[in-house]
């Protein structure tokens, strides 16, 4: 770009010598230099004056085309460290979401316990990686902060029994979890710089992968399907 930008301006700056020459020789065939100066001095002023524009011009274009490129690396350099993150982050979540469907279980059970917890490191990883996604990639992370920030919310207040533990909020807390588990599950392929390979798990492959850790998997099933539908 700043090559094309320096020989355009050499060319016009070349032709426009090269006009002003022609206009102040033309019908002054034995005009010599000092009386071709004299005569024709106030056509220089302008061409220099243009020229001086020009290379203005360039000046200005070439140092936006830098300061691009250097903007540019820079996104680049934030993106893949961002991203690098978000791989470990998305790791963290999975086995949150993974203890916390042990946890509703014993619960459901009457094994009561303490539910686990996430850091909010781990949510800030991902709420920088947003900016750097596509469309979909983006609405992908920012609906996987809200689930995480919802399931903080009401893992709080049963702490400080505010909520009321029965069989509906086990339930409803199974699925968001489950939820969560599938959000950031689907999000690895993005974080591994696989842009154009996208995950399609659904809340029915993530209770397949976590069956195991729960003790009634059929009743389970059953809810998933009730307040879900039938997979599809």
């Amino acid at each position: 770009m700043a090559n094309s930008n320096l020989t355009t301006i050499s060319i016009l700056g070349f032709l426009s010598f090269g006009i002003a020459l022609g206009v102040a020789l033309g019908g002054n065939d034995n005009i010599g230099l000092y009386e071709f100066i004299h005569k024709w001095k106030e056509l220089f002023g302008p061409l220099i004056a243009i020229i001086a524009v020009w290379a203005a011009i360039y000046n200005s274009t070439n140092q936006i085309n830098t300061t691009f490129t250097l903007k540019k690396e820079e996104f680049d350099r934030e993106n893949k460290a961002s991203r690098a993150v978000l791989n470990f982050a998305l790791s963290k979540i999975c086995r949150y979401a993974e203890l916390y469907i042990s946890f509703l279980d014993n619960l459901a059970n009457d094994r009561p316990g303490a539910p686990p917890e996430i850091d909010d490191s781990i949510l800030d990883s991902i709420f920088n990686c947003i900016r750097f996604g596509t469309k979909e990639e983006t609405l992908a992370m920012a609906t996987l902060l809200s689930e995480l920030q919802v399931h903080k919310a009401r893992t709080s207040a049963i702490i400080d029994h505010n909520e009321e533990i029965n069989d509906l909020w086990i339930e409803g807390m199974i699925i968001r979890a489950l939820n969560i588990y599938t959000d950031a599950s689907n999000l690895f392929n993005y974080s591994r710089f696989h842009d154009d390979e996208h995950g399609f798990m659904s809340v029915y492959s993530a209770f397949r992968i976590n069956r195991r850790r729960f003790t009634k998997p059929v009743e389970i099933q059953a809810i998933l399907e009730r307040r879900l539908g039938p997979e599809q």
